[in-house]
């Protein structure tokens, strides 16, 4: 009887264990789009004030 429970349990566990394990990884992930999309704000304010606020699409 006990052993089911803990059995159970233990399912359990593990299902939240990974759970948690990928939400880490897309959280990472997510980490890593987001600085790049910063990086790529940060170069298209540096080129708009470089050039005295015009906007240069080529």
């Amino acid at each position: 009887m006990f052993d089911d429970y803990i059995k159970k349990q233990n399912t359990s566990l593990d299902f939240f264990k990974n759970a948690a394990k990928n939400l880490q990884e897309l959280n990472k992930e997510l980490k890593e789009d987001n600085d790049k999309y910063d990086e790529q704000q940060m170069e298209q304010m540096y080129k708009y004030y470089k050039n005295g606020g015009i906007v240069n699409e080529h």
